[in-house]
């Protein structure tokens, strides 16, 4: 079955355990058998696989693993890109849940990650995806109380039942910036063409607000890495 390695680490002494994320069974857990000892089988990140498992149980026996292609050529700050989306998956896609779409989605985002030049807009479109994937899509076109068209000029505020709310002059007064969204914003992550780079960090709130509910409390490891990479 196709595959991809979103995790891997040491278990016992030769062997490896990897969370794979597979198109026909979602998420799943193997042990590589003496793979620190003999590793002829690719299990790096972000390699298209073919893989082969043993067992029905949650942990399975990988018995066979062969590159499709060449590994996404994520280096630097865009491998953090990759590891962000693994980490997503791994956080929110449950074991032996497939889903085709998401599969295919992860594999786009890899590729346009390599060659579009803002990270950042391909993580957001990858995040409002995921999201829809996820049962918790975002009203990107009307207006949560009335129906109406969502406007460039408008400014909204993100509400989990009833989608996006307009906001008068003297409401918008009343809120914390953070949590006020620009009808431009809304619409260009709607349509997916990014008219103005000034949208991305509104957005990048919005997709952080809208998965806090589905992440819990537990922050994850990629945004501090991020926070402490970019500090440098």
């Amino acid at each position: 079955m196709r595959a991809y390695v979103l995790h891997h680490y040491p278990y016992r002494e030769t062997s490896l355990m990897a969370d794979l994320f597979t198109l026909e069974q979602g998420r799943v857990r193997v042990v590589a058998r003496g793979h620190r000892k003999n590793a002829r089988q690719p299990l790096s990140l972000f390699v298209p696989l073919w893989v082969e498992c043993r067992g029905q149980h949650a942990l399975r026996t990988l018995c066979t693993a062969e590159a499709q292609a060449p590994s996404f050529a994520l280096g630097g700050q865009l491998w953090l890109s990759g590891m962000y989306l693994n980490e997503l998956l791994l956080r929110l896609v449950a074991e032996g849940d497939a889903v085709p779409e998401l599969f295919c989605l992860y594999e786009q985002t890899l590729a346009r990650l390599t060659t579009e030049t803002d990270a950042a807009w391909v993580l957001r479109c990858f995040e409002k995806h995921l999201l829809r994937l996820l049962g918790f899509a975002l009203p990107l076109t009307a207006e949560g109380l009335t129906g109406s068209p969502l406007q460039a000029e408008q400014h909204y505020i993100f509400d989990r039942e009833h989608g996006f709310i307009a906001l008068n002059e003297q409401q918008h007064a009343t809120y914390a910036a953070k949590n006020v969204f620009r009808g431009v914003s809304l619409l260009a992550l709607a349509d997916e063409i990014l008219y103005d780079t000034a949208v991305l960090s509104e957005l990048k709130v919005l997709s952080h607000t809208a998965l806090a509910h589905l992440l819990g409390s537990t922050p994850l490891k990629t945004r501090k890495l991020a926070q402490r990479w970019y500090k440098n």
